[in-house]
């Protein structure tokens, strides 16, 4: 019986390859790029703007940019409404960086950024409904108190309008001193209550 005399040899061993490995971690390191790039939120991105901390860059839908007072109304309304994971409706915010000469209609110029900011924002963001809510101290007539909050709110729409912004998109309210923040029996208080609300009722 003849015996078998082929040779069996044991298949090579190879070394680590680092030019292989090296290519694996590429490979890893796009796949995850390109997983978080577009799971990521779309719409508004923000990155500070040079040396001046209290400012940021909002990147609006479309490619737009916008620079705001870092959290400011502007800020914070552009960051609420670019989250498509919260819902809340309705959701006020409190206007800074707004003022009113003192029984006036009439914001200050000082004031006006802010509603060009403001108009800015709702244009990259066409489906977004608000109301603008005004409301005062308790200091006077409360009927003259509530037409002066609506007759502020309403000036606030009209430029708004002027900026492009469908009616449809804008209520207006003027609530007086019906719903105060604090109590009005302080400086402080009555503050606090002399605000205007920007409230989205709809994103």
């Amino acid at each position: 019986m003849a015996t078998d005399r082929t040779s069996h040899t044991p298949p090579e061993e190879h070394e680590d390859d680092p030019l292989r490995d090296i290519w694996l971690f590429t490979l890893v390191a796009l796949g995850l790029l390109s997983f978080f790039l577009l799971t990521a939120p779309r719409g508004c991105g923000e990155a500070l703007r040079g040396p001046n901390s209290d400012q940021v860059t909002l990147v609006l839908p479309g490619g737009g940019t916008l620079a705001v007072p870092k959290d400011s109304s502007n800020h914070v309304l552009a960051k609420f409404l670019t989250n498509t994971l919260d819902t809340s409706v309705p959701k006020a915010f409190v206007f800074d960086r707004l003022n009113f000469r003192p029984g006036s209609v009439q914001v200050r110029a000082d004031s006006s950024a802010t509603i060009t900011q403001l108009a800015t924002i709702l244009r990259a963001y066409p489906t977004a409904e608000v109301s603008i809510d005004g409301h005062t101290d308790n200091v006077g007539n409360s009927d003259a108190n509530a037409r002066l909050a609506l007759n502020r709110a309403e000036g606030i729409k009209a430029q708004l309008l002027k900026s492009g912004i469908e009616a449809k998109r804008i209520a207006t309210v003027g609530y007086g001193s019906a719903k105060p923040l604090a109590p009005n029996n302080t400086e402080v208080g009555r503050a606090k209550n002399r605000r205007m609300e920007l409230v989205v009722v709809r994103k």
